[in-house]
């Protein structure tokens, strides 16, 4: 049976902000756009309805809606996407999408829930995101100028500039490969960047994909170095942190591994793979129960991960306490 808390309350505070949204706060950054307003629409299909400029959008005429594919934010002046990554399967393919196909100067207004730890996901949602990560995604799609609007209690607003040329496509390209397992690939991607990375967030993703590399490469002291230059950039960055644990864990020193995973979650409570990482170094230590726990918040927040719920019926079945986490 699939665990729920509040759902429908949930959905109902999420429907309400996300109108607040448009009605009073999106119409004011879109009323001086000049050229087309696009907004990504997660409720069921995927589906991108466009304006032919903000006035339009402001005066809220009928939008041409198209199921979103190739093309869709070619020509955008400004993407909308509100409260909808958390109900897409494959969010990095959106944000990939938008790394290819919006030109310097455009503009992404986007809003996605405050996770945490234990938090139940409504029906129709695949996970949730921490700050961390979507920032980390507007860079993917090209921002280089990412101001957060708005914290809490129930969603979190960014306005994204998007500009710094083309050098973040090859940052798509490695994130890609390495989904894939290529790191080789990944690492010529990184290697062959034609032009250089104008922020430092951008710098932070480089350093955190060739970790990534070196990782999967099997190549553990140069994946910590990499780890260890994200921090220098970013001394709260909740990934690179985590990272560390992962190599301290591979390395059989589990306490290590814990402290590391336990400051990534001080920095970013709802980090899944942070999680993920608690629940394996307790295990390890001998803390079933603790593991069961952190493995079934880490599983609430990405329940269509089969990894994530095959960790939490394993440690159910240990316990005698069977746990089941139902896909999205």
């Amino acid at each position: 049976m699939r665990s729920r808390i509040n759902t429908f309350e949930n959905q109902a505070s999420l429907a309400a902000a996300r109108a607040a949204l448009k009605d009073n706060v999106v119409p004011g950054l879109a009323a001086g756009v000049q050229g087309r307003v696009l907004e990504i629409v997660s409720d069921g299909e995927l589906r991108a309805d466009s304006w032919p400029d903000g006035g339009a959008y402001v005066n809220a005429e009928t939008p041409c809606s198209a199921a979103w594919g190739v093309g869709a934010a070619e020509g955008a002046r400004l993407v909308i996407w509100l409260l909808g990554p958390e109900r897409v399967a494959d969010t990095a393919q959106v944000y990939h999408q938008l790394g290819r196909e919006l030109a310097d100067g455009a503009a992404v207004i986007l809003a996605s829930e405050v996770p945490w730890a234990g938090k139940k996901l409504c029906e129709g949602e695949y996970g949730e995101y921490t700050a961390e990560e979507t920032t980390s995604a507007l860079v993917l799609a090209g921002a280089e100028r990412i101001v957060q609007m708005v914290e809490g209690p129930v969603f979190r607003l960014w306005h994204a500039r998007i500009g710094g040329g083309r050098a973040h496509l090859s940052l798509v390209e490695a994130a890609e490969r390495l989904t894939n397992g290529d790191w080789l690939g990944a690492e010529n991607a990184l290697a062959t960047m034609e032009k250089p990375l104008t922020s430092l967030l951008a710098v932070r993703e480089y350093a955190l994909l060739a970790a990534g590399c070196r990782d999967l490469g099997d190549s553990r002291a140069a994946c910590l170095e990499a780890l260890s230059e994200v921090l220098r950039i970013d001394p709260c960055c909740a990934r690179a942190m985590c990272g560390i644990g992962r190599i301290a864990a591979l390395g059989g020193d589990l306490s290590t591994a814990l402290e590391f995973f336990d400051a990534a979650l001080k920095q970013e409570p709802a980090l899944v793979a942070a999680l993920h990482g608690r629940a394996v170094a307790l295990e390890g230590l001998g803390d079933l129960a603790g593991a069961l726990e952190t493995a079934r918040m880490a599983a609430e927040l990405r329940p269509a991960s089969a990894v994530m719920r095959a960790k939490v019926h394993q440690m159910g079945e240990a316990l005698a306490r069977p746990c089941e986490i139902a896909q999205p």
